[in-house]
């Protein structure tokens, strides 16, 4: 049983149906048999890997094995016949006529872009191969079958590629001619007078990895509400006044009021309506991650060519550009070159021919715009590096107000000589998460704190909140989250839909299994999660709507959740307190403490609907202010026992 999975109308489906008609021609109805199974996937997802699409997944699981001729096979020793039992193949479909395509001296595709030049296509295949075996790793299918990855030049024929073995096919290929590029890359085993080709090491493995990247992720209600603030005009007002290419576009606002939301829409505007490719950039992992999930669900490509919109982080960037510039290489400790190697880049981009050069032969030279989220956070020198690769025009950046995290100064990207007359601002003051009791419990809060100048404005349009004090220190094992729980599905949410913030002191470092001790808590009690505390996992998105989502304090910006947990806020804020980042020039109390209320208010203007507060220690400042904010706002702020 053959099945096409993925949207038609494009050249990979195209690609993908022919694919299929090839397996037909060799194998005729051998494949209706249920229990023969071929699954193709477009757009198949990498999720936290360098290469996010394959453009066609080919993943066969074969009952009884099939036999295949390989054309030419003793001229490159191969056996003259093969029967295929499992394949897993990342196929890159090319669709560029011969003019453009090369092969060079190693015998590698090249084809020519008319905006970038050529580009090495068997790089991009490998790249691709690697991409899917580490994702299959990381999600724990193990052992993990072995992958091969083909190129298909659907605009050259068979005949004038270079003579096999290669992974290669072209035009007028056939099935046969496809299993030989698989041969280029494994081997068939002899097994009961039979030369076999099989993927899988252990049986089943590729059948689960087809349900692994068939099945679809359901929008939960937060999902849906975030695509449609995506897509609404209303919540993309500000898109009239942008000017793509003519102007920097500086989305300005604190906590909750749309900064992430707007870039996004900007990006997907974009990629709709002109076909344009955009780069978003984050230094935070978890919100890679969360916007990752929501393109999926938009179903929204990541390739090499094409439109598209590609989130990473700023280091996994910066690295890559890096390397391609020659200034790192696989061996060094990037981080510990990091700021040099920075240094000389600009050196580099000072000069007219190496800026060419750079962009022409990097990752930056792809993208038509770039999309910055938490610039605020940035060092003059990678802002000035972007700024370069991509020309300010170019750019489009969300500045938090009162939420810096990394530097100690803010990040000016309005001012510099190249920016001051190319730049276009847009404040934004209203809320487009915080319900409107939320927005004056974060706004009195802020006011006794002593951050004076802190304020969002509530949005008529967005009534309603509950703020939930809790002073048990087991309250996630208690009845109160039981209740939480059926409040958020009675609303119309799920688990994927809350958000879980923990302090350092709740996470151990040393755990292989689990880093974060709520976390523990939950399994234990049968339920899903999705730690963010671990590295490993916040590099992928949550795909199940039954996770639970925990991220530590540091990791919270950009994200949200219907009801929004925060565990040991008050050992939260002691910690900033105590924090190096606040005394490298030896600062007096006064300021201490209101750098750490600035810290506060990124967690506390998180939630949309239910806002739980755990505290650790009843006599902590953070725990007297808020018990005088209980009693001050009773319609909405109530302290929990248990």
């Amino acid at each position: 049983m053959r099945e096409i999975f993925g949207e038609p109308g494009d050249s990979e489906y195209e690609a993908a149906r022919q694919l299929g008609l090839l397996m037909d021609a060799t194998w005729g109805n051998q494949l209706q048999d249920v229990r023969q199974k071929v699954a193709l996937k477009i757009a198949a997802k990498c999720h936290g890997q360098d290469v996010r699409d394959i453009d066609v997944l080919v993943m066969l699981s074969l009952k009884s094995p099939l036999p295949v001729t390989i054309p030419e096979a003793l001229d490159i020793q191969l056996p003259s016949i093969v029967h295929v039992k499992s394949l897993l193949a990342a196929v890159e479909v090319k669709d560029h006529p011969p003019h453009k395509v090369r092969f060079n001296a190693n015998a590698q595709v090249e084809v020519l872009y008319s905006d970038s030049g050529w580009k090495n296509a068997s790089s991009q295949s490998d790249s691709q191969n690697i991409a899917v075996r580490k994702y299959l790793a990381n999600v724990g299918i193990t052992p993990v079958p072995y992958v091969v990855n083909i190129i298909w030049l659907r605009g050259v024929p068979q005949s004038s590629l270079p003579k096999p073995p290669h992974n290669v096919i072209g035009a007028d290929a056939t099935w046969e001619h496809f299993i030989r590029a698989c041969m280029s890359q494994m081997n068939a085993w002899y097994k009961d007078g039979f030369h076999l080709l099989n993927a899988e090491s252990q049986v089943g493995t590729v059948t689960r990895v087809k349900r692994l990247f068939t099945e679809n992720i359901q929008p939960s209600l937060l999902d849906r509400r975030k695509l449609d603030a995506i897509s609404r005009e209303a919540a993309s007002a500000f898109l009239a006044d942008a000017l793509p290419g003519k102007k920097q576009l500086i989305l300005r606002g604190r906590g909750g009021t749309g900064k992430t939301i707007g870039l996004l829409t900007f990006a997907y505007d974009q990629y709709v309506k002109q076909n344009s490719r955009t780069l978003i950039i984050t230094y935070n992992i978890a919100l890679a991650s969360d916007l990752e999930r929501l393109l999926t669900i938009l179903n929204v490509r990541n390739t090499a060519d094409g439109r598209t919109i590609h989130v990473d982080t700023v280091h996994g960037f910066l690295r890559r550009i890096l390397f391609d510039a020659g200034l790192i290489d696989g061996s060094e400790n990037f981080l510990s070159v990091y700021d040099q190697k920075k240094q000389e880049l600009l050196e580099l981009l000072a000069d007219k021919e190496m800026h060419l050069a750079i962009r022409a032969g990097t990752d930056a030279g792809t993208y038509d715009f770039v999309c910055v989220d938490e610039a605020q956070d940035f060092p003059e020198d990678e802002r000035d590096i972007i700024h370069k690769l991509f020309d300010v025009v170019n750019c489009v950046i969300a500045d938090g107000v009162d939420q810096l995290v990394r530097p100690t100064i803010l990040c000016d990207w309005r001012h510099t000589s190249d920016a001051k007359d190319v730049t276009h601002t847009v404040p934004l003051r209203y809320s487009l998460r915080m319900q409107s009791n939320l927005c004056m419990f974060a706004n009195a809060f802020a006011l006794k704190m002593g951050l004076s100048e802190w304020r969002v404005e509530p949005n008529p349009q967005l009534p309603g909140g509950r703020i939930v004090i809790s002073r048990d220190p087991d309250f996630l094992s208690s009845k109160l989250y039981g209740e939480l729980n059926r409040e958020s599905r009675a609303a119309g949410n799920l688990p994927i839909d809350m958000l879980f913030c923990v302090p350092n002191s709740l996470i151990e470092r040393a755990d292989d299994e689990t880093s974060c001790i709520p976390c523990k808590s939950f399994v234990k009690n049968g339920r899903l999660v999705w730690d963010g505390t671990r590295r490993d996992v916040r590099k992928m998105p949550a795909l199940e709507n039954e996770m639970h989502r925990f991220v530590n304090y540091e990791s919270c910006r950009g994200l949200e959740g219907w009801t929004t947990v925060l565990n040991g806020l008050d050992d939260f804020f002691e910690s900033k307190l105590q924090n190096s980042f606040f005394q490298q020039s030896e600062p007096d109390s006064l300021t201490l403490h209101l750098k750490a209320a600035e810290w506060l208010m990124i967690p506390l203007t998180r939630c949309i609907n239910t806002l739980v507060i755990n505290l650790r220690n009843r006599d902590s400042v953070v725990s007297r202010l808020l018990e005088e904010l209980a009693s001050e706002l009773p319609d909405f702020v109530e302290i929990c026992e248990y």
